[in-house]
């Protein structure tokens, strides 16, 4: 007997892998990238525009209260949208503005300097052009690929689903043309002592019956020995095998 599987496949399994393994290395480096991101760190370089959010000590009462104080020269806050303690805006800075790192806190008109102060200071740090902005990455995807892990993760994901698909399918097909040969896997296997019982998919549809001898086949076509078949149903079967050695992960039942 020749090795038992499904050869053809393994490219599936191959692109599988690889996209999985593509999908944990993105979501690890993006989780990684903001836990090492500080909460109150800005990053940008001269010309940028960036998405900003924050909140403050004490409730807005309309967007026109907000306003922002920063030691950045060429840095511009305009303030989209205030909900409770909660503001987003956009953050410009002008082309010639200078590299450095510097200051930017929110607060609301009229509050006491001592009330202002307790708002979040942010730290600007103003790169010199875009390539620092993406050499200072916190990501390593994104530091060398210029492309967010999220996107990597999200990319890679659909592939992982679709070589899933093909798989199931192939390993369907496979338990259908061994099936017709009086083959199937053992999907489960539970030892007790020197007997181990052995439950696969061929059942009364297939000419099985309670009583009946089925050869057990390690997937290189080894035989490791002869089960008698106790249970039947209509599509599975339950098999005890004495005196039998540690078997393989992947193990077939062959009827005689």
């Amino acid at each position: 007997m020749g090795t038992i599987g499904a050869s053809h496949i393994s490219w599936v399994q191959r692109f599988g892998i690889l996209a999985g393994l593509i999908l944990a290395a993105c979501l690890l480096d993006g989780l990684a990238a903001v836990v090492r991101t500080p909460k109150t760190e800005i990053r940008l370089y001269p010309g940028m525009k960036t998405p900003v959010a924050g909140k403050t000590e004490a409730a807005i009462p309309e967007l026109r209260w907000l306003t922002y104080e920063t030691t950045a020269p060429g840095l511009s806050l305009t303030f989209l949208e205030a909900k409770g303690r909660l503001w987003r805006a956009e953050l410009a800075v002008e082309p010639t503005a200078p590299e450095g790192t510097y200051t930017l806190r929110v607060f609301l008109h009229g509050e006491k300097p001592e009330d202002a102060a307790q708002n979040p200071l942010y730290t600007v740090r103003l790169l010199a052009d875009r390539q620092a902005f993406q050499a200072s990455e916190r990501s390593f995807v994104l530091r060398l690929l210029g492309v967010s892990p999220w996107i990597g993760a999200a990319a890679s994901l659909p592939f992982l689903v679709f070589c899933l698909y093909l798989s199931y399918k192939a390993s369907d097909k496979l338990d259908e043309a061994l099936r017709r040969q009086g083959m199937a896997p053992v999907y489960r296997a539970l030892r007790k002592g020197s007997t181990t019982t052995l439950f696969f998919g061929l059942g009364s549809a297939d000419g099985l019956s309670p009583g009946d001898s089925v050869r057990v086949v390690a997937e290189d076509g080894r035989v490791l020995g002869v089960a008698q078949v106790e249970t039947v149903s209509l599509n599975d079967a339950q098999a005890r095998l004495e005196e039998a050695d540690r078997m393989p992960p992947i193990v077939y039942v062959a009827r005689f």
